[in-house]
């Protein structure tokens, strides 16, 4: 599993979350090593599809041009990033 470096500490878990806009729209999403990406919803957002694991065609679209990107860009989408460089 990935992990996050936090100032002195590391954070280990699913990949990400990641932020990355597509078509106008912003995606929030994590990626787990084994289940795959999956969106994240605000609070007050309606369930995705009809509350079986339905996702819309669009964030499949947007997780192949994001998983197509350098690791860098893919390290600069997400929540938890700042350059210290």
């Amino acid at each position: 599993m990935p992990c996050v470096r936090l100032g002195t500490a590391f954070v280990c878990g699913p990949a990400g979350p990641y932020k990355y806009t597509y078509k106008g729209r912003e995606w929030l999403f994590e990626v787990h090593s084994y289940c795959g990406p999956w969106p994240l919803r605000k609070k007050d957002e309606m369930p995705w599809g009809d509350g079986v694991c339905k996702l819309p065609k669009v964030f499949w679209e947007m997780y192949e041009v994001w998983n197509n990107l350098p690791i860098k860009e893919k390290q600069m989408t997400s929540i938890y990033y700042k350059d210290r460089e």
